[in-house]
């Protein structure tokens, strides 16, 4: 094989290679990566090839390192995880193989997965603790809430501003709390979408007006807990209860913020500029400048210039 068809065979070979990698998601990608550099990691402390060429037998360290990322000796986070997430590192590992052309290493001559994987796999599910399962709340909760917030004797700003992040929360994500109260990345500004009609309005010069009159409401997760890096979720607005409401109420809410700590900043900052003239003044005088304030302030030249 001449250089000019190797070079069109390794092109078309990385061709095939990025289309697998955009067939799944960038986040299933990048655990694949963080995967094999931790089995890379795995079989170089044991002196091992980590294609494990010399092993007939692959299953034992596989198994081995399962046990470790189960106990969290292996695991991405440091920390103990479930049956199923062991069984995904196993998978990637396998998947890793496939892609240079080995074989499954989870495999035995039969071609269907080891019985000891298997029963491995399957003990450490039962002794798995039930999931946490995520039930939606009626709606007739969040319009109870809504209406409690609405009544004069709990009108304050906090009490708003909490119903309308649940309000966001519930119509979103369906978990109330589960991204409105803990220290994963909130969504900033710039991940807020507001449109009237097919028109996306500026948010940092639409009017508190042109806010509430958005229709169509939506959110682009960037580092949010189990969001998809790049997914735009939206809704329109639904008439009474809805997110386009909260949401362009929390916009003027925070830009009002904004606002007035910028003033209250530049109006402070003239106040004290004014107290230190009075009392110290903010230069020296002629002279003194012209001196130097090495001179004057410090007694000695900071850059002599004679020998």
């Amino acid at each position: 094989m001449d250089s000019e068809q190797a070079n069109h065979l390794r092109s078309d070979f990385s061709a095939a290679q990025e289309a697998v990698k955009t067939g799944v998601s960038a986040g299933r990608a990048s655990s694949a990566i963080a995967v094999w550099n931790i089995w890379s990691a795995f079989t170089s402390e044991l002196g091992l090839d980590p294609f494990l060429q010399a092993f007939p037998d692959k299953i034992p360290v596989l198994q081995i390192f399962a046990v470790r990322v189960r106990c969290g000796e292996l695991s991405a986070s440091g920390c103990a995880v479930r049956a199923r997430s062991a069984e995904d590192y196993v998978r990637h590992v396998a998947q890793a193989f496939l892609n240079v052309g080995a074989e499954d290493p989870r495999l035995n001559s039969a071609h269907q997965i080891d019985f000891r994987l298997q029963r491995m796999i399957k003990s450490w599910k039962s002794s798995n603790p039930a999931p946490l399962r995520v039930k939606p709340i009626p709606i007739q909760v969040i319009r109870r809430v809504d209406t409690l917030s609405q009544l004069s004797s709990a009108n304050d700003s906090l009490y708003q501003a909490t119903t309308d992040m649940i309000i966001l929360a519930f119509f979103f994500l369906l978990r109330p709390g589960e991204y409105t109260d803990n220290d994963n990345t909130p969504f900033c500004l710039k991940d807020v979408q507001l449109f009237i009609g097919p028109r996306c309005l500026n948010l940092q010069t639409s009017s508190a007006a042109e806010l509430a009159q958005a229709c169509f409401g939506s959110l682009t997760f960037t580092d949010q807990k189990n969001g998809v890096r790049g997914k735009v979720i939206g809704q329109a607005s639904m008439g009474g209860l809805g997110l386009v409401k909260p949401m362009g109420e929390q916009l003027t809410i925070q830009a009002t913020a904004l606002g007035a700590t910028v003033l209250w900043s530049a109006l402070a900052t003239v106040v004290i500029a004014l107290i230190v003239k009075v009392l110290i003044g903010l230069r020296v005088d002629a002279d003194q400048e012209s001196e130097g304030l090495d001179r004057s302030e410090h007694g000695e030249n900071a850059y002599p210039m004679e020998p």
